[in-house]
């Protein structure tokens, strides 16, 4: 994952890449997303994340 940040005079332009595999697409069941390496469910993510984002 990458993030780059263009600053202008009035404000910032934010641009992020993420880069994965096909494998990683298909291990999330339905409902899960994919992060820190497993998929986990919408709640553990958010519980995970907290107020971090």
């Amino acid at each position: 994952m990458q993030f780059t940040a263009y600053e202008h005079k009035d404000f910032v332009d934010y641009v992020g890449e993420v880069t994965f595999r096909g494998e990683d697409l298909a291990a999330p069941a339905a409902g899960e997303v994919r992060t820190d390496g497993r998929a986990m469910s919408r709640e553990d993510f958010d519980e995970l994340v907290g107020d971090g984002c």
